[in-house]
């Protein structure tokens, strides 16, 4: 529950700020959302897919001209459907 916090937090604050950002930088951010259905195996192989996006971008110290970005991701059943037993798939929680 923390880290959603966190997220809404850290989200407000970008919202707060969005319009007062550089020009570049104003067009270059995004906040993004959408629906979708989606099988266990899809969402694994997408979990899977955004994480090695995250990994081609995470660096240690900036180049020049970066700065800090928060990239926030969660992919997770709707909450309001709770599915079936056969479709659980005894997931490993990870």
């Amino acid at each position: 529950m923390a880290l959603a916090v966190s997220w809404s937090e850290r989200l407000a604050a970008a919202v707060n700020v969005w319009a007062a950002q550089p020009e570049g930088w104003r067009e270059a951010q995004v906040m993004s959302g959408r629906r979708t259905e989606l099988t266990l195996e899809e969402l694994a192989a997408f979990r899977e897919e955004v994480r090695a996006l995250f990994d081609r971008y995470a660096r240690e110290s900036g180049a020049p001209g970066s700065r800090p970005v928060h990239v926030q991701f969660a992919a997770f059943p709707d909450p309001e459907d709770r599915g079936t037993d056969e479709e659980s798939g005894g997931g490993t929680g990870t």
